[in-house]
Order: structure tokens, then sequence, then C-alpha cells
């Protein structure tokens, strides 16, 4: 698929878009953040924002995921997730419906595998990026929370930028700090294309999670022979009972 660049406004560096390919906003500072700080939340953006990642209009269905570092042998609970999003003055809506999707790992290359939670959420009063900035939303999972397998997995965002036009998901691009795995899908998620290759200055996306982890305890499954077992135990009891009862 090839990119084409193309200059725009002073307001941004540059753009590259072509069809279901993602789209980079190239801030010339950091903007500012508003809305709910994510206090506690594993991140691995630097707390400044100097770009942002969405998609071409015609995109019917965008998804960016980020990895979330295993947590040694430990499966891990999501009770919550921090997303944070901007958009230009020429956004479509107010607001931006999207999912919240977690998905294991061991997709081809590093990306992410096997989808195992999608969740349907709003982004009210989303901000103009050179006017109020940028805003986090948290959505609480407390009540259901997301149950993930022990390893790497990976958080993201999903939307149709067809139908929301002009959305970004925030973006780290701080030389000092690390880059985190993170992929892109132009087609829900069929296929994924690293960020490292399509934008390598990008470091972490404005994702953040409240992750608990739990051991998980297996109990293993009984067989034919277990069954059996039981099965005789059960009857071994049931005579004693009617033995018992015959004897009074």
């Amino acid at each position: 698929m090839r990119l084409v660049l193309a200059s725009i406004t002073l307001a941004f560096s540059s753009t590259w878009a072509c069809a279901q390919s993602p789209r980079a906003l190239e801030l010339p500072l950091a903007i500012p953040i508003i809305g709910d700080s994510c206090a506690g939340h594993e991140q691995y953006d630097d707390s400044t924002i100097e770009g942002a990642a969405g998609y071409s209009n015609s995109t019917t269905d965008g998804v960016y995921a980020m990895a979330f570092n295993a947590r040694g042998s430990q499966a891990t609970r999501i009770t919550e997730v921090c997303v944070c999003w901007t958009k230009t003055a020429s956004a479509t809506s107010v607001d931006l419906p999207f999912n919240i999707v977690v998905y294991e790992d061991g997709g081809p290359n590093g990306s992410p595998g096997t989808l195992i939670a999608q969740r349907p959420v709003i982004a009210p009063a989303v901000p103009v990026f050179d006017g109020a900035g940028a805003r986090f939303y948290k959505y609480d999972f407390s009540a259901n929370p997301i149950l993930v397998s022990p390893g790497r997995s990976f958080i993201g965002v999903k939307w149709v930028p067809f139908d929301h036009r002009e959305f970004f998901l925030c973006a780290d691009t701080s030389i000092e700090n690390a880059q985190q795995p993170a992929y892109s899908s132009g087609n829900g998620g069929a296929n994924w294309e690293s960020m490292a290759s399509i934008r390598p200055n990008l470091k972490a996306f404005g994702i953040r999670a409240l992750r608990q982890g739990f051991q998980v305890r297996y109990v293993p499954a009984l067989g034919l022979l277990g069954m059996a077992v039981l099965l005789v135990g059960i009857a071994l009891i049931t005579l004693k009972v009617v033995r018992r009862l015959h004897l009074r």
C-alpha cells in the first residue's frame, strides 16, 4: 500500500494517508491534557502528548492496539482503561463512539492475537487539538472485569473513521521515551502493521489501564477413569444408606 505525503497547515508538520491507512498529526509542541488523570494506571507514555494517530476518512474499521507487558506468570483482570482523544476543527461529530478492544498475544510477527474482549463506550465532547488540547477518558469495568491469560496482551481502540472523521488517538513521540510495541489495522484486526515500521517516531499511545494480577488455579478434569471412580463411590454411599434404612 503506497503512502502519500502531503503538506497541510502550520498546525501540523505533515500528514500521510491512503485508503484505510493511518494518518499522523505531528504537533509542534506538547498539547495540554485535560480530563481524568488516571492516577495509578499502568502507562507507557511519559505524560506528554506530542502527536496523534487516526485514519483516512475512507476507513470503515480502524484499530490501534498497544502491548501491555506480562506480569510474570499471573493472569490479569482489567478493571479500568483510560484513552486519550483529540480531533481537528473539521471533525464531523462532537462525541466519538468507539470500542475498547483487548487481544491476547500470539499474532503473526508479534502482532495482536485472538480478540478476547470488545466493550462499546463513548468519548463525549472530544476537544480540538489546537484549542483545549486532548482529553483522557476513563472507563470502569470493575463490575465486569476483562480477564486476560498470563503473558503479554494488547489493549486498543476500534472505531469507524468513515462515520466519525478527524478523530485521533493521542500519541507520545518523546525522544527520551522507550518505544512500546503497537500495531495498526485498517480492516478491523484482520491484518496488522507495526507502528514501528509505518511511524517510527511513535513511542506509545495514550492508552492506560488498571490491571490486577491473580493466580489461575486449574482444576484437573476427571476423565473417564475419574468419572468411573466417582460413580462407584456414589453407588457405594447410596447402598450403605439403603441398608441402614432397611435395618430400621
